[in-house]
Formats: structure tokens, sequence, C-alpha cells
């Protein structure tokens, strides 16, 4: 299969690498000229995989062409075609093709691409179904394959529909409780990376019980993740699946109100003597989201029960987080930013929209406004509740006072982070984002990836909508422009997820005034 290019049209016609970049191309820039836009990712993949057929009136004794079934496909005859009123050019005046069906894609290629252009942010190698199938015992491309068909299911057909589907899944499940069982099968990229995917597809085909199928399959991963050890970072792939394994298994306990595994606590704590920089953005956030999973974990008692003494360490400690939390992009490099430009999309509620440099750079500020909000949410219902006056130092009376506030402000940068539909997951996949390759690595990178394997990106940009939504210090009408955003994520980014924490939401917040 040829490499497939995804870049603009002006890129192309010069044959030089297009960057990609949101907003316009790099070379485009240079050039000074109007960057037209990418091509749609799931279209090119499928045009690569379709044979061409044509017809050459200098062909001698060309093959009679034929359809999957064995039955030749029939020629027209031109005086046939001249009564039908098809236009005669001296390309079909000798013969002409007619397919009486589709060219057959096969159902590998067809899920591979649904997967490439709904679920992947890192295009530098894109891999036929062959190619995927070698790495580990298959359980990978079995899980991809399950995805990418419910994905196409929802979004086009699919020949047998839901019966297609359940026996890809079932057959995935046999593969990856194959993988798990086997001492080295279970140490491998694509074994962790199967286990995630099974999640996404659970919380894709039983939504109602997503949050139970997602806890098992993470802490699953999580698992693989500890036996996996330390060392798994120093690969580039490594290092990626071990921050994403991470952040899925701090929002589950974050949902089910639990602490951070301490063997999650000291396998971070074994890669600290790998890492290059500490001060990476990456690698403060992890640590951020770890203190804020286990804050939240302590602070669900009813804060009247509480004695002053342990409300003041409380809120102490709070700001404790909220300052490491702050210092997460502190002396940044310009990709881990973002632009502020003048946008109406949110009428007057709104003036700006964000534009990120980095897929990437957009998941941690999304994860960082999610954890202010759990913070400041705890902090603005005790400074609501306190029965007394705590003794606070000036610094902690002022977080104390201005929590509610906070959270206002963050679900304001919230809505100005939603994407517009075009840039969304799904097929007008926005190739904008640059990939994890854009920023320095975490850790040494002393092996290269054992395994080629797709990456895939979760979507937290929800749990800073849903969380906002959900806080009770939210002014009413920033709540409503939230609950608005989930329920159209559905039908504009094709994230069913999202309407279902919308109708959740809804359902709980009836009684609360508009």
């Amino acid at each position: 299969m040829p490499k497939p290019s995804f870049g603009c049209l002006v890129c192309r016609s010069r044959r030089v690498k297009c960057d990609e970049r949101i907003g316009g191309c790099l070379n485009c820039e240079r050039y000074g000229a109007s960057c037209p836009g990418y091509q749609d990712r799931f279209d090119v993949m499928l045009r690569l995989r379709t044979p061409l057929v044509t017809g050459s009136p200098q062909a001698q004794n060309p093959p009679s062409p034929r359809r999957d079934d064995g039955q030749t496909v029939e020629e027209t005859p031109r005086g046939q075609q001249m009564l039908d009123g098809a236009p005669v050019t001296w390309d079909n005046a000798y013969r002409t093709l007619e397919i009486r069906r589709p060219l057959h894609l096969h159902s590998d290629d067809v899920a591979l691409a649904m997967h490439y252009s709904s679920y992947c942010i890192d295009f530098s190698a894109v891999w036929s179904p062959e190619q995927i199938q070698t790495q580990g015992n298959g359980c990978l491309f079995s899980a991809i394959k399950v995805l990418g068909n419910i994905s196409r299911l929802q979004r086009w057909s699919l020949p047998d529909g839901s019966a297609t589907v359940w026996k890809d899944y079932s057959d995935a499940i046999q593969l990856l409780n194959s993988a798990l069982a086997s001492p080295l099968e279970s140490r491998t990229d694509s074994t962790l990376l199967a286990t995630m995917i099974m999640g996404a597809i659970e919380t894709k085909a039983a939504p109602s019980r997503s949050f139970d199928y997602w806890e098992m399959h993470t802490k699953g991963a999580a698992a693989l993740l500890q036996l996996r050890g330390p060392n798994q970072v120093t690969s580039r792939l490594g290092s990626a699946l071990f921050f994403q394994t991470s952040s899925y298994m701090t929002t589950v306990c974050i949902l089910s109100g639990q602490r951070i595994p301490e063997d999650l606590h000291r396998l971070r704590n074994a890669t600290n003597p790998l890492l290059v920089d500490p001060a990476h953005p990456l690698w403060k956030y992890q640590g951020a989201m770890f203190r804020i999973t286990d804050f939240a974990a302590a602070t669900r008692t009813d804060v009247s029960q509480l004695e002053d003494q342990e409300i003041q360490h409380i809120i102490v400690d709070a700001l404790n987080v909220y300052e490491e939390l702050q210092a997460v992009f502190s002396g940044a490099d310009a990709a881990w930013q973002y632009d502020r430009i003048p946008s109406a999309r949110f009428s007057s509620l709104v003036d700006h929209e964000h534009v990120y440099q980095t897929q990437l750079a957009t998941q941690l500020w999304n994860g960082y406004r999610t954890a202010v909000v759990i913070l400041c949410t705890v902090v603005a219902r005790i400074a609501k509740r306190l029965p007394s006056q705590v003794c606070l130092d000036d610094q902690a009376q002022a977080f104390l006072n201005n929590a509610a506030y906070i959270i206002n402000q963050v679900a304001v940068d919230t809505i100005a982070a939603v994407p517009r539909p075009p840039a969304a997951l799904g097929s007008s996949h926005n190739p904008g984002y640059g990939s994890y390759a854009r920023h320095a690595p975490v850790f040494q990178e002393t092996q290269p990836d054992s395994q080629a394997v797709p990456y895939m990106h979760g979507c937290p940009l929800q749990w800073s909508v849903y969380f906002a939504a959900n806080c009770e210090f939210i002014e009413p009408r920033v709540r409503e422009c939230l609950l608005d955003i989930l329920e159209n994520a559905a039908k504009a980014m094709e994230i069913q997820q999202w309407k279902i924490s919308a109708e959740k939401l809804r359902l709980e917040l009836r009684g609360v005034p508009k």
C-alpha cells in the first residue's frame, strides 16, 4: 500500500512534506499562499485501498475483469451507450466497463481506516492490516477491528450489522484472554493497548454500564502497567502508554472516590531516575493528578462532621495542590500554550476561543481544568457550610473566599476550549494538531519501539465539561451552555458518551433553578 498523503494541495503539488498545522501549514505561510486545508483521512485511506479500473483502447486482448463472485463484468456496446444518452469521449468511444456492484473493499481495510480516522493522533506511520496483524498474538488488530466496525455501523452501514460486531468482539476477547495468560505476551505494547481499546469498545456497546466496564478494563490495564516495570518508559511508545494508562486510572479513581493504588505510586517513583527533565509539563501534570485524586478520596466526608483543625488542614492541603496544578505549565515552551482568538460562537458568554498547538497540550489543559473544578468544589463547599471562622493565613483565606469564582472562570475557559466540529473526532478529524513528537521526550529514550501500534487519544474535554456542569457553584447560564455542549457533541463530534453524560446531568439537575 502506498504511503498516504494527508497534506494540503499546495504542499502535495510542490512535493514537500506538509506539517498540517492547525489554521494553515507552515509551508503555505512561507510561500505567502492561502492554505487550502487538508484531506479527510478516512477518504484517503479508502482511496488507497480501492483498485482503479480503466479501459484502454490500445490494450490488446485484455483479461476479462471479474467480480468478487467470479462472474465476468459485462461490456456495454458503443451503440447502446449512445442510446442511453451517455457522453461519448475518446476514452470511452470503444468500450465502457459497466460495474454492476461496488468495487470490493475488504472489511479489515475499512475497519482500520475508521480507526485511523476517528481515534488516532499520530500519523507518522500508517500501517496496513497485514502489518498490524503481526503485532503480538493478533489481539490488538482484533480490538481495533471491533472498534472501527462499531464506528462504521454508527456512521454508515455494515454488512450483517450487529451480528458482525458481536462475532468480531468474541474473537477479540478470546485473543486478549490468551495474551493475558501468556507471561511473554502480557508484557507487550499490543496487549496493553488492546486492553484499553476493549474498554472503549464496551463503553460504546453498553453505555448504561460504561463506567463499570471502563473501571474493569482500566484496572486491568493498570495491572499490566505495573507488570511491565519502570523500563517500559524508555521507548517512545512505552512512555505514551504509561501516561495514557495512568490517566485512565486516575479518572476511574476520581469517579469511584478511590485513592491511586500504591503500586502505581511506586511505579512512578521507580521511573523518576529515567527522567530527562523533572519540570516537563506531562510529568508535573501526572504528579498533580495523583495528588488531586487522593485529595478527592480523602475529603468525601460531610464538612459539618469535621473539627475546625481538620477543616483548616483540608484548606491548606487544597491550596498546596492548587499551586502544584498552576505550576504544571509554568516555564513550558510555546508548544504547550494556546492562543485566544475573537469568537462569537457562544454569544455574549465567551467572546473568544482557544487554539492549541498540539493534541497533547489540549488534553493536559482540559485535564487541568477538570482537576481545578474538583478541587475548588470541595473548598467552596467548606466556605458555604463553615460552622465557624477557621483560623487561616491570608493566602489560604483568599483561596477559600475565591473558590467559587475560580470555578466559574475555569468553566468559561472550558467552553472556549470546545473545538469546532471540523476539528473534532470523526470523519472530519482536523490534522492540525501535532503528534507527540512535537514535544520533548519525558524520559530517556534508550530503546526503539518494540512494536508499531497506532496511538489512541482519550477525550479529557468531556470530563472538564461534565464536572463543571455538575458543580453547584456554576452560574446558571454557564451551566446551560455546558449542558448544550454535551448534548450537541454527540451530533457534531459523534461522541455518544457525551450525550449520555448530558442526559444523566439533566436528570440530576431537574430541581436546580435556572
